[in-house]
């Protein structure tokens, strides 16, 4: 599955944690866990190479993922003490695996939380190997957290964390998915998967496809209703200023600092792959702020909607102008995680399809918190989550 790095082995791991041999578990018992250091980078940005980007696997890709870790996991605003990142060491001493953690603010009915956005999980190849990530996860359970949180889990993650007592998040896993232009949203996904120079050359056919299928997907959805409701492009500081207030509603919830949050835009402002970052507010008639979302994504691009929340009497219009605004803006389709106060609204549009993209999974010991979430009353995801860095897509060197 393309775009998903945060806890994502290799499928055999699965079938090697079933059947690994007595020598392969006794390497692990011999094995070491420690904290992230900054001596490490350059390793862990080889094996991230190995497993993630082997087509672009060259001194420049490596300085410059090696770098992007250390401001990610190693140079965080909330970090204290020893990072929130683990390293698998061998008894030979070579690093073999790698969890990557940021400690996040959370709060849970008001309360304090010490949290940790879990990220990229991968293991080396190499004999003897195959149960360190295993081993990690374990590890990372036994550490001070209230809550572990990751939000760009595969298919294979969810079933070796599952496993282990994890919690996969409803609806959060589900993606909605809204097409404006078909062909090219089809030659988009070619491209991506394929890279072939020649794809290029079958844009004007798509265009004029796309001016057909315009048409009818016009007659079957009908036209847009006149609405009052402004939906505004923002500066960084006009957005940690308004989009907090939106989380007030959940009882488990993220709780940025205004460091923190402006870092966390910075660093998803970073991002390549995805086009660029856009920050946006909803104002109801009345001119008083009602929703804020960000999303990547401009003309000719799928746009990616990574953080929305809004006011309990928002969350229809924050999904319609969401749709309405990246048309606008010249985008061939948009998509972005689904949330259980717009199930509703969502289910009710015509031309809206869901589908699993990352599982949205969360380790608790604490029952209230684990009740908190099957009852939808946890914000999860978005800037307190994963999928917006470099390292869930983006090409290095």
């Amino acid at each position: 599955m393309t775009n998903n790095v945060c806890l994502q082995p290799a499928p055999q791991w699965r079938d090697d944690v079933e059947a690994a041999p007595v020598r392969k578990r006794a390497a692990v018992a011999n094995a070491s866990v420690r904290p992230l250091e900054e001596r490490d980078l350059e390793t862990l940005a080889d094996l991230f190479m190995q497993r993630f980007r082997k087509a672009r696997r060259n001194a420049r890709a490596r300085a410059e993922i090696a770098a992007y870790m250390k401001s990610l996991y190693l140079d965080y605003p909330t970090r204290e003490g020893a990072p929130g990142s683990l390293v698998w060491v061998d008894p030979a001493g070579a690093i073999g695996a790698f969890l990557g953690g940021v400690r996040a603010g959370f709060t849970f009915e008001g309360s304090p939380l010490n949290a940790c956005v879990s990220g990229t999980l991968m293991a080396s190849e190499a004999p003897g190997h195959t149960l360190a990530a295993v081993h990690l996860l374990r590890e990372s359970r036994k550490l001070d957290y209230d809550l572990i949180v990751t939000d760009s889990a595969n298919r294979a993650s969810l079933a070796m964390c599952q496993a282990m007592n994890y919690q996969v998040a409803s609806p959060e896993s589900l993606e909605w998915a809204y097409v404006f232009e078909p062909a090219g949203v089809a030659l988009h996904k070619l491209s991506q998967r394929f890279r072939a120079p020649w794809l290029a050359a079958l844009k004007p056919a798509a265009k004029a496809a796309d001016l057909g299928a315009r048409a009818v997907l016009q007659a079957a959805v009908g036209a847009s209703k006149r609405c009052e409701w402004r939906d505004e492009a923002v500066d960084a500081e006009t957005f940690v200023d308004v989009a907090p207030r939106f989380l007030e509603t959940f009882r488990l919830r993220p709780a940025f600092s205004r460091e923190e949050f402006l870092w966390l835009i910075d660093m998803a402002r970073q991002r390549r792959s995805a086009g660029p970052l856009t920050l946006r507010i909803v104002y109801d008639p009345c001119g008083a702020p009602a929703a804020a979302y960000a999303a990547f994504g401009g003309k000719g691009d799928v746009a990616r909607v990574f953080h929305a929340a809004a006011a309990p009497h928002a969350w229809g219009k924050l999904f319609d102008k969401m749709r309405e605004t990246a048309r606008e803006a010249g985008a061939i389709g948009i998509h972005g995680a689904l949330r259980t106060p717009m199930m509703a609204h969502a289910y009710s549009v015509k031309g809206v399809f869901f589908y699993y993209a990352h599982g949205t999974m969360i380790y608790s010991n604490r029952p209230d918190i684990r009740r908190a979430i099957e009852t939808g009353d946890a914000f999860l995801g978005g800037f307190a989550g994963d999928r917006w860095t470099r390292l869930a897509s983006d090409k290095f060197g």
